[in-house]
């Protein structure tokens, strides 16, 4: 069984959680629609404050298990589920890079 996600709803109850959250931006298979059943929900967050990457993760959890956050800080981002992260010489860089074509939502 397929299971739709409501992203708007997601970036609101995100942003209702988090109110440092200044723009989410969707990047990876999703975002270009290459997706398989296994995908996740890949999406750079930029704040205004620290979010701990730990509390991330248990609210995303809690909202959607296959929503990946990255934390962005510069041109670096870093996944609250596993750890890994992209980077590029800046923010401007790296969202040119993940999502070149997309507009951020907060």
């Amino acid at each position: 069984m397929r299971k739709t996600v409501d992203l708007n709803q997601l970036a609101t109850e995100l942003v209702a959680e988090y109110p440092t959250i200044a723009s989410l931006w969707l990047f990876g298979s999703r975002r270009h629609r290459t997706r398989s059943l296994r995908s996740d929900i890949d999406v750079l967050v930029v704040s205004t404050g620290f979010i701990k990457p730990g509390d991330a993760r248990r609210s995303t959890q809690k909202l959607c298990p296959a929503l990946d956050l990255f934390l962005t800080d510069g041109g670096r981002a870093v996944s609250c589920m596993n750890e890994s992260f992209v980077e590029a010489e800046s923010f401007e860089a790296l969202r040119s890079k993940l999502a070149p074509f997309a507009s951020g939502h907060a």
